[in-house]
């Protein structure tokens, strides 16, 4: 009975360990994907600057 109890437990601590692995590897993902979109933002507003001044 407390065979069963630690496997059932080691079992459960593998699979909640999985998900946090599985959510911080979207985090970087959507993190790296956000940064991206921004740079590409800041690099179409130095764009439409430049495109100003120079006419």
């Amino acid at each position: 009975q407390l065979q069963l109890a630690s496997n059932t437990t080691l079992v459960t601590s593998l699979k909640i360990t999985q998900l946090a692995q599985d959510r911080h590897t979207l985090y970087l993902q959507e993190n790296h994907n956000r940064q991206a979109e921004y740079t590409a933002y800041l690099n179409s507003l130095a764009t439409f600057e430049l495109e100003g001044i120079v006419g």
